[in-house]
C-alpha cells in the first residue's frame, strides 16, 4: 500500500475541513449550497482570491505583507481616475496600468525587505500608513462612481459566461480561477517559482544551491503588487458605487 505524503495528507485534511465547514453551513442556512447562492458570491470570493493569491507569494518567503489594503485602495483609485478621464483607453492598456502600479508599490516595500533587510512586518505596517496617506491625499476626498465609468467595465464581473446547471460562471470568477491555477501550476512545476518554497524553508541553504534569495523575496513582493493590481483592472461593481468611488481608504 502507497504512504501518502506529509504535503498530500495536508491538503485532504484541508478539504475535509472545508467539506465539514459547508456541510455545517448547509443545515444552518436556507439554500447555501444551491446555485443561487454561489452566483451571488462568485464575484466576491474571485476578489479575495486575486489578493490572496499574491500574499501567497510573500509568504511562502518567510514574509508578510500588512500593506494589501492600502495597495489595493491605491491601484483601485488610480485606475479609476484613469477610465473615468479616458473612457475610451484600450482594456489592455488599463489593465497593464494596473499591473505597473501595483508592481510599483511591490518594488518598494521588496527593496526594504530583501536589500536593506528590514523586517517585513515592520517595512509593511509603515508602508500601509504612508500608501493610505498618499491615497487620501491622491483622491482629495473624491469619489468615483460607476457613473463615471464606462459601461463595459461595470458590467465585466459579472458578464455571464456560461451556465452549467443553474450555476453562472461569470467572467471575474473565471479569470479568477485561471489565475489561481496558473500560479498554482507555477509553484509546482517552475523552477524559478519553486525557489519561492526554498527560500522560505531555508534562506542559507537556499544561497548554497546557487539561489538569490533578495532578489527572490523582490520578486514575491512584485507579484503580490502586480496581482493586487490585476484585481483592480478587471472588478467593480453595479450597485450605483465601485471600489473606485470608496477609494478603500478605510482598508
Amino acid at each position: 500500500m502507497t504512504r501518502l505524503s506529509p504535503g498530500t495528507l495536508r491538503i485532504l485534511a484541508l478539504l475535509a475541513v472545508l467539506v465539514l465547514v459547508a456541510g455545517f453551513f448547509a443545515t444552518q442556512i436556507d439554500s447555501y449550497l444551491s446555485a443561487r447562492f454561489f452566483n451571488r458570491i462568485s464575484s466576491s470570493v474571485a476578489i479575495v482570491a486575486l489578493i490572496a493569491t499574491g500574499q501567497t507569494l510573500v509568504i511562502l518567503t518567510r514574509n508578510i505583507d500588512l500593506s494589501l489594503g492600502s495597495v489595493v485602495g491605491f491601484v483601485a483609485y488610480a485606475t479609476g481616475a484613469i477610465v473615468s478621464a479616458f473612457p475610451e483607453v484600450n482594456p489592455v492598456v488599463l489593465a497593464v496600468a494596473a499591473l505597473g502600479i501595483g508592481a510599483g508599490f511591490g518594488v518598494v516595500n521588496g527593496l526594504l525587505v530583501a536589500y536593506a533587510g528590514i523586517p517585513s512586518i515592520i517595512v509593511t505596517l509603515a508602508s500601509m500608513a504612508i500608501f493610505r496617506s498618499s491615497l487620501v491625499e491622491f483622491s482629495g476626498a473624491q469619489s468615483i462612481t460607476t457613473e463615471d465609468l464606462p459601461q463595459w467595465l461595470v458590467d465585466f464581473p459579472n458578464l455571464q459566461l456560461f451556465t452549467v446547471g443553474g450555476v453562472q460562471f461569470r467572467a471575474a470568477f473565471v479569470a479568477a480561477a485561471v489565475v489561481v491555477v496558473m500560479v498554482h501550476l507555477a509553484l509546482a512545476r517552475l523552477r524559478p517559482a519553486r525557489a519561492l518554497y526554498a527560500v522560505g524553508s531555508n534562506p542559507d541553504a537556499a544561497e548554497m544551491a546557487g539561489i538569490d534569495s533578495r532578489r527572490t523575496v523582490l520578486a514575491a513582493f512584485v507579484a503580490a503588487g502586480r496581482w493586487r493590481g490585476s484585481r483592480d483592472s478587471s472588478s467593480s461593481r453595479g450597485s450605483g458605487t465601485s471600489p473606485w468611488s470608496r477609494g478603500w481608504a478605510s482598508s
